[in-house]
């Protein structure tokens, strides 16, 4: 049965390391629309793949750049569809469908970004969509990494009107958000992007400080 979203062929344009995490470019398909902060389904065509041959990946491109990106983190005996994706030749094709999902800013309202490791992805390509858009609110990134690596660190920093807290470890993730709710209150949108336990247990820290759930919009990552 067809889910009604469109597959398109995506052509490999390069790969690109920083320490865990690859950053992969293809050339732009034809009639792919989305919204930064979106998402696709990615399967392999030329290579057989041990396991599933799908995956959900962010888009890290905007919509307004030359190519298209995905990244992903890749650590030690990683799943065969992220070898198979680390090994791409050079106009190789793979493909995806979308874009799903519904973490899209707001701009109506003053906007919190709170990533737990690779959750920058889909946050990345928003804010690099803001270096040529106006966004007349307040901007705030609560960028947390266990091992304070923060890919896309420099990236970030060239975004206007950006304030951006590198942090690591839960005390100072939370100290960072309680800093933001007494700041902003339910006058901002705050945006959460990681792992199923960084999403739980950081939603219930807003929920519990009375931040509205129409007010928190999230992404969960499986299987990182």
């Amino acid at each position: 049965m067809s889910s009604g979203f469109k597959s398109f062929e995506l052509e490999f344009v390069n790969a690109k390391s920083l320490n865990e995490y690859y950053i992969f470019s293809f050339k732009k398909p034809k009639g792919l629309v989305y919204k930064e902060g979106q998402y696709g389904i990615f399967k392999h065509i030329s290579k057989k793949v041990i396991g599933s041959n799908s995956r959900a990946f962010s888009f890290v491109s905007t919509v307004d750049d030359k190519d298209f990106r995905i990244a992903t983190r890749i650590i030690d005996n990683p799943s065969d569809f992220k070898k198979q994706l680390k090994n791409l030749k050079i106009n190789e094709k793979i493909t995806v469908e979308g874009p799903y999902g519904d973490f899209i800013l707001d701009g109506t309202k003053h906007a919190v970004f709170i990533a737990g490791g690779i959750g920058i992805t889909p946050i990345i390509s928003i804010l690099n969509s803001l270096k040529s858009h106006s966004f007349n609110n307040d901007l705030s990134l609560i960028y947390s990494e266990a091992n304070k690596d923060y890919p896309f660190g420099d990236e970030l920093k060239l975004v206007n009107n950006l304030k951006i807290d590198f942090v690591s470890g839960i005390a100072d993730t939370v100290f960072s958000i309680e800093k933001n709710i007494k700041k902003y209150n339910n006058s901002a949108v705050y945006y959460m992007a990681g792992s199923p336990g960084f999403i739980t247990g950081l939603n219930e820290l807003l929920i519990k400080n009375g931040i509205k759930s129409e007010n928190i919009i999230y992404d969960e990552f499986f299987g990182y």
